[in-house]
Order: C-alpha cells, then sequence, then structure tokens
C-alpha cells in the first residue's frame, strides 16, 4: 500500500473543515490540488472517505474510520522526522552524569529538568560514584561528566565552574563560635573539627595537609563521609564542621551556621 503524506494530511484537514476551499486555504495550496490529492488515497484504500456534493462536503463511514489511524500515521511520521533530525545533530543516546554526595540537592533537581525539556530524547543516568574514582572513570568514557566541588589535576578533562557558593562553618548551637556574626579560618585553631572526606581516598593526609597550610592545629577531628552525617556529629556537639557550602546547609537542630569570611 502506497499511502502518501501529503495525501493523507490534505484528506485530515478536508475533514476538518468539510470543505475543500478552506482546506486548499489552510494548507495554502490550490483547490483542485487537495481534490486530487483525496481522490488519490480513496483509490489506494479502494473505499470513498467523503461524500462530495455541490453544497456540502460528509464523511462515509470508512472515512470516520480512517481518521485515527491517518491522525496516527502523520504523528509518527513527525516524530521519525524529529528523531533522526536530533540523531543527525547528535542529540540523542545517552549522557552518564556523576555526582559529588554534596552537590546532589543543589545540581541534580535542575539537570534533569532541563534535559527533558531540551533533549527529550536524550536519556540522563546519574550515579554517585566515589571521588577518587572520578578522574579514571570520566577518562575511559564510562562518565561523560562530573559535579563536584573543587577538582584536581585536569589533564585529559575539561573543567567548567559552574557556581561559587559562600561557605559556611556549622557549629554548636551551645558553643561560643555560633554566637558569632562571621568567622575566619584562624578562628577554627584549638578546636574540635568534624571533617568531611570523600569515599576511598585518605582522610588523614588529605586533612593534615591542608590544616597545616592554614596553620590549625585542632584539639581533635572526627571524619564522616557526608555533609548530613557531619551535621548530626555538630548537633550532638562533637565538633565543628568548618566547611559547608551554602546549598548544602540545613535546618537541624542544635546546629547554627555562621558564615566564613572570603571562602567561596
Amino acid at each position: 500500500m502506497d499511502l502518501r503524506l501529503p495525501h493523507v494530511r490534505a484528506f485530515l484537514v478536508v475533514a476538518e473543515e468539510l470543505h475543500f476551499g478552506r482546506a486548499a486555504a489552510r494548507l495554502r495550496v490550490g483547490q483542485p490540488l487537495v481534490s486530487r490529492h483525496v481522490r488519490a488515497l480513496e483509490d489506494e484504500l479502494h473505499a470513498p472517505l467523503l461524500v462530495r456534493t455541490s453544497r456540502h462536503v460528509e464523511l462515509t463511514d470508512a472515512g470516520r474510520a480512517a481518521i485515527p489511524h491517518f491522525r496516527a500515521l502523520l504523528d509518527l511520521a513527525d516524530r521519525l522526522a524529529g528523531a533522526v533530525a536530533d540523531a543527525a545533530a547528535g542529540m540523542t543516546g545517552v549522557v552518564t552524569v556523576g555526582f559529588a554526595p554534596s552537590t546532589i540537592d543543589r545540581y541534580m533537581p535542575p539537570l534533569i529538568e532541563a534535559m527533558g525539556e531540551r533533549y527529550p530524547r536524550v536519556e540522563l543516568r546519574t550515579i554517585q560514584p566515589r571521588i577518587a574514582d572520578a578522574r579514571s572513570l570520566l577518562l575511559r568514557g564510562e562518565l561523560d561528566g562530573m559535579v563536584v566541588r573543587g577538582i584536581g589535576a585536569t589533564e585529559g578533562l575539561v573543567a567548567t565552574e559552574l557556581q561559587r557558593e559562600p561557605l559556611f562553618a556549622a557549629i554548636p548551637d551551645a558553643h561560643p563560635l555560633a554566637r558569632r556574626d562571621s568567622l575566619d579560618v584562624p578562628d577554627f585553631d584549638g578546636e574540635s573539627l568534624v571533617i568531611v572526606h570523600p569515599v576511598g581516598m585518605d582522610p588523614a593526609s588529605i586533612t593534615e595537609r591542608r590544616l597545616r597550610e592554614f596553620g590549625l592545629a585542632p584539639s581533635a577531628i572526627r571524619y564522616t563521609t557526608s555533609i548530613p552525617a557531619a551535621l548530626a556529629y555538630v548537633a550532638a556537639g562533637v565538633g565543628i564542621n568548618p566547611r559547608v557550602p551554602a546549598s548544602s546547609t540545613q535546618e537541624r537542630a542544635g546546629v547554627t551556621y555562621v558564615p566564613i569570611d572570603g571562602r567561596r
């Protein structure tokens, strides 16, 4: 069966207008061409789809039965054309994006929404790999992108800054520093700290190096692998979390957030 889309489209417009002249105006073609399209479609189907008189046009039972199928055919053709165009433009397939735990709440929802609106034929997969594994996953092509807070060596990778956020210290409500309007790094010297470190990395070596860089000597250090866990320790009065990005702050009983001067 040779069903041609111009024939199908012409019939559907005539079926809506029940008038060849108005249908021709909508299609921006001459009325004789619309008549030829409909006649060719009827010949191909071996059935009349319209009853034509000098005064009006009516659908036959066959014409009414054909309408939903013709609409589905045009919809399929439109989706086929869109899929081909998207594929030609590289807008189909699968994209895998990793997220560091502290970036999920702020960056995953808008990415999911934007991908659905802009690239509906692209499947977005989101994972939470270990930060220690992210670089190798990216270089092997198992990850297309990774949202992290700060990066190390970027050889072979392209790094794009998405946003800079203010940093806060999470402090137990009863601690004297909780009453300050702002803090600076030296204020943490001698304090008990709760430090978030990525899974798979040696927390002691990383933290000790950074503490030496800032000239800090905490009285104790507690390590956790996520900000929510760190905030639980802070709420229990165990220590101070000195590095909470603004988008990761969350209301929690027993915890006060104080901005850190100049740190983003």
